[in-house]
């Protein structure tokens, strides 16, 4: 045995100098023949490949060979240096190919080959070394079989199914869309009344379907044997959050609360459009009555779905417990939140502000109210975009309601003349110019009047009416009869009062001992 094992040991040598030689003698001869073997470029990797395999299996082969002839007693000495020799040729071959040695021999065909290379090149060394550790762990020397074939089947198979879950999800919103928003205009406009609410549950619940039944085939590509049923049950009694009193909270509570939630606003829906809007058409029902009740009517089906919802899994106790810890640990923060939900509560009940109302906040802020909810009021301004205004700030402050047309609405200018100027010309060239505009109502009748006598001149009040049609064009009227009134004046020499400035200047530097500035200048 020694003999033999010696024999093993003394042929590494040998075999490293055979193999040298076949080395060198294959590149002459893939040169000699035009490289008919390898690519001239690929020459030096084929050889450093070649030599690598070929002075390991000399130098592993023997040693392996001579420890098993000399050695008696049982060792696991032999299935390491295997173990090893397999490693050793694997990691050559993986790293023979390097990224863009792959990258060069995908030709971009078709859409899909560039489809792949895009892919390779992104995500190359993760897969790199996700095959690597694959073929590591497979060696039968090694011992990981099982996890290797996990590796190699469930990873990818879980990934693919979740990334198809997602991309299914995707199409589905997309193709349901159009039945609950369109776009007009760059606009984004409900079909019907809370349309994106509604599409929202349906995306929740779509993604929650999908989801389920994505765990159950990934629990069995992984083998563990969930069903529908079971899994519903562990979702239902075994991971959920315990409450005390036999409440609990978890996935399934949640899903049958949002259920509550959904059927509160469907109802709310079938009880508007079927219900309510019947009796409105009945009764002859103002606009602005309409949506006080519809706002009022929906946010109450929606309170009381919502008691029902957290009653049917039992939390109606818990619940009220925790609203009132809640509202007494964050009524401070939320003080701001809860005025505006009671400002909105007063607002829809008085019908101070309805829909359509033309209304204006401030000095810059006005517009058309175009919907009242339960914690703002949005309007659109004559430049055709929104403001949100919070609805505490509707009862808090002062607001100019021209209402929605129902009734004439008057505007007032101001014109200050000379005091050179006749009055009596000037009250009945105002008075024509009011009369002549086409648009200004006969009734109520204007008004033209002095109103009184300034340092500056002679002050006349002007005040006109135009029809519930005309309440947005009311200042552009005020603009055409402004710009009429100076063009008449100009005509019959009636002049507009200008300020003027005074500017004195003194001669003396000195006053009284103090120097003075050279120019003294002084408004009038």
């Amino acid at each position: 045995n020694f003999v033999i094992a010696l024999f093993y040991l003394i042929s590494i040598p040998i075999l490293i100098y055979i193999f040298s030689q076949f080395i060198y003698s294959l590149k002459k001869l893939n040169k000699n023949l035009s490289f008919l073997f390898f690519a001239e470029k690929l020459q030096n990797k084929f050889i450093f490949l070649i030599a690598f395999i070929l002075y390991a299996t000399a130098v592993l082969i023997p040693i392996m060979k001579a420890f098993v002839v000399y050695v008696d007693f049982p060792s696991q000495a032999p299935n390491v240096i295997l173990a090893a020799y397999t490693l050793i040729l694997v990691i050559a071959i993986l790293f023979f190919f390097s990224k863009e040695d792959i990258l060069t021999l995908m030709h971009p065909r078709s859409k899909f080959f560039v489809w792949l290379k895009n892919k390779i090149d992104k995500y190359y060394y993760p897969v790199f070394i996700f095959i690597m550790g694959l073929l590591i762990l497979s060696n039968p020397y090694i011992g990981y079989y099982n996890l290797a074939w996990y590796l190699a089947f469930s990873v990818p198979s879980s990934v693919f199914l979740i990334y198809g879950m997602f991309l299914a999800h995707y199409y589905i919103r997309n193709f349901f869309i159009k039945f609950f928003i369109k776009e007009d205009d760059d606009e984004v406009i409900d079909k019907f009344d809370h349309a994106k609410t509604y599409y929202g549950f349906f995306v929740a619940a779509t993604f929650s379907f999908l989801a389920f039944f994505s765990f159950i085939l990934i629990t069995r590509i992984w083998g563990f044997d969930y069903t529908p049923a079971s899994l519903w049950k562990a979702l239902s009694q075994d991971w959920v959050l315990p409450l005390g009193d036999d409440a609990k909270f978890g996935i399934v509570q949640l899903m049958i609360v949002t259920i509550f939630i959904v059927s509160g606003f469907f109802t709310s829906f079938i009880a508007n459009k079927f219900i309510l809007n019947k009796l409105f058409e009945i009764f002859k029902t103002e606009p602005g009555t309409q949506n006080t009740i519809f706002r009022i009517s929906h946010y109450l089906i929606i309170f009381i779905s919502i008691l029902l919802g957290f009653a049917s899994i039992k939390l109606s106790g818990f619940i009220l417990y925790a609203g009132t810890f809640f509202a007494a640990g964050l009524g401070f923060g939320l003080k701001d939140l809860v005025a505006d939900f009671i400002a909105g509560f007063f607002v829809l009940i008085e019908r101070s502000i309805e829909i359509g109302n033309i209304i204006q906040l401030d000095k810059d802020i006005r517009g058309t109210v175009r919907n009242i909810s339960a914690r703002a009021t949005t309007i659109r301004t004559a430049r055709n975009f929104s403001i949100i205004i919070p609805n505490k700030d509707l009862i808090s402050k002062p607001i100019t309601n021209w209402g929605e047309g129902r009734l004439a609405v008057g505007f007032e200018l101001t014109v200050i003349i000379d005091y050179k100027s006749d009055a009596k010309v000037v009250k009945k060239l105002l008075q024509e110019i009011i009369h002549n505009h086409q648009l200004v109502l006969k009734v109520p009748a204007p008004v033209v009047r002095l109103d009184g006598f300034d340092v500056y001149g002679l002050i006349f009040f002007v005040r006109a009416f135009v029809g519930s049609r005309r309440i947005k064009d009311q200042w552009e009227i005020a603009s055409d009869l402004r710009i009429e009134i100076v063009s008449r004046f100009r005509e019959n020499n009636i002049e507009i009062y200008s300020p003027e400035y005074i500017i004195r200047i003194s001669q003396n530097n000195k006053n009284n001992g103090e120097i003075k500035s050279p120019v003294d200048i002084k408004f009038d």
